[in-house]
């Protein structure tokens, strides 16, 4: 078998591509659309005449014409890139994953379209080399086809150009200082933190909410309260994580709000926590650091909802990888010497060893200096990401993140050795399941909130004990031990 009737049958199949682009847009297993075939730079597909797809006179609705090209011609031009999983189709990993998008098109209708149509797309073979070469060296590619529509007779109903955006997923996410993100990272990223936002929104419609958040829905908006529904289809379990890690890091600020001075909250996005939190924060000032990107658009909401915000509140732009972070903080009026918290939240599974490892480090450096500084951070336990002996349950939702584009890359594994190489220790280990009651799914064992101090900031007898305790075979104690179930 060569290489490409392997990528055929693993991942480009008509029949495989038909299902999971049916699971991933519903509306084409609405209307009947199917691939019939798929060759390298080529793609045919078939949209059925039937009550779903046609008009009050029995013809194709013309827009599902331009839908049914969209894929035809994009799965033409995915089939020259071998064994690149597409994003939001394909569960994709830290390495791989094509960001496909049809940028525009333009429709010609040649005669109304009675009957089945094909729907067919061919590249150029000439052009293969150049486009995978273009596409393996992170670079942009903008590729128009042009598509075909023709009843079983080969007869044209319509013919249309499509024109795509293909770039290397690993591309898109830019960590070069003073740079602006892509187009598509900055949509992917904005998505992400709205999605989020629509997790929150759903704790105000339980009987008893573990946090009262009425901004979040305002922040998800109506794209957040869509891809909310469907990850919490998917994935039911995304609700109760997000639900306890909001209030894990609530309760840990509201315990030590009568000495806290600062508030640094890395990777803000959409949350309003300084708002939620105003009672037991007005006598703080509230850091939130996140890109850009993301700054205006939050900006741009609190606009549009006439929210009012406190005047501490200062949201300073930052890329949490390439950015010094203590630099920023006093850049923006952060006082060393003054008691902080830190949150870093949503994070740390998303970024590699070494990008945490640097901002522990960074965060470490601060705290060593803080009279009462805090750290609070969630985690994923390292297995997850090395998937050794996962239960099916686990395994089951990990592939439905890979595939909505998001895999997890990074995990703390039972040692938490992470913690004592930045000179920090834990103060407290909890889990959804703290929050959760009757929550016996295996993925919430996976899930981890940490409160760390610095050591030298903390009684030098706890200090030996955690040093004991990574010493031991047994790892931490076994009330601590929340991965090894």
């Amino acid at each position: 078998m060569n290489t490409f009737e392997k990528d055929l049958q693993n991942r480009i199949g008509p029949e495989l591509m038909t299902h999971l682009l049916s699971d991933a847009v519903p509306v084409l297993e609405y209307t009947g659309f199917k691939f019939l075939e798929v060759k390298n730079g080529y793609c045919r597909a078939l949209l059925p005449l039937n009550s779903s797809s046609s008009n009050q006179h029995g013809t194709h609705q013309a827009l599902l014409l331009g839908l049914a090209g969209d894929y035809t011609g994009g799965l033409a031009l995915a089939s020259l890139i071998r064994n690149e999983p597409i994003m939001g189709v394909h569960e994709i990993t830290r390495e791989s994953g094509m960001s496909l998008w049809l940028i525009s098109s333009e429709m010609r209708y040649i005669m109304p379209s009675t009957e089945d149509v094909y729907i067919s797309a061919v590249i150029e073979s000439s052009l293969e080399e150049n486009l995978c070469r273009r596409y393996h060296n992170g670079q942009t590619i903008l590729k128009e086809l042009e598509v075909r529509f023709e009843n079983a007779r080969g007869e044209r109903a319509a013919e249309g150009k499509f024109r795509y955006y293909l770039k290397k997923r690993t591309s898109l996410n830019l960590n070069t200082a003073g740079k602006k993100s892509s187009t598509m990272f900055e949509h992917i990223l904005k998505t992400s933190a709205k999605l989020i936002a629509q997790m929150r929104a759903y704790e105000m419609n339980k009987d008893t909410p573990l946090f009262i958040d009425e901004l979040s829905g305002k922040a998800a908006g109506k794209q957040g309260k869509v891809i909310g529904e469907r990850f919490l289809s998917l994935m039911p379990e995304i609700q109760n994580m997000v639900a306890a890690r909001t209030a894990s890091a609530d309760d840990a600020i509201r315990r030590l709000a009568p000495d806290l001075k600062q508030l640094v909250i890395l990777g803000a996005g959409l949350d309003f926590r300084a708002i939620r939190l105003e009672g037991s924060l007005k006598n703080c000032r509230i850091f939130e650091l996140d890109l850009p990107e993301m700054i205006i658009e939050k900006e741009k909401i609190i606009q549009e909802w006439l929210i009012e915000t406190d005047s501490k509140i200062t949201r300073i732009p930052c890329n949490l990888i390439t950015d010094n972070l203590t630099e920023k903080l006093i850049q923006f009026g952060y006082d060393p010497a003054e008691p902080v918290f830190f949150i870093y939240e949503g994070c740390s599974m998303y970024f590699t060893g070494d990008e945490n490892a640097k901002l522990l480090e960074e965060i470490a450096g601060l705290l060593e200096f803080s009279a009462d500084g805090h750290l609070w951070m969630d985690t994923v336990s390292e297995a997850v990401i090395s998937s050794k002996n996962l239960p099916p349950g686990v395994t089951c939702f990990l592939s439905r993140i890979a595939k909505m584009g998001e895999p997890f890359i990074y995990g703390v594994d039972d040692q938490l050795h992470v913690f004592a190489d930045c000179d920090m220790v834990i103060e407290e280990i909890q889990s959804t399941k703290d929050y959760i009651s009757n929550c016996d799914g295996e993925v919430y064992e996976m899930y981890s909130f940490f409160l760390l101090k610095h050591k030298k900031n903390i009684h030098q007898h706890f200090v030996g004990e955690f040093e004991s305790e990574l010493n031991t075979d047994h790892g931490i104690s076994e009330n601590q031990n929340i991965f090894a179930k």
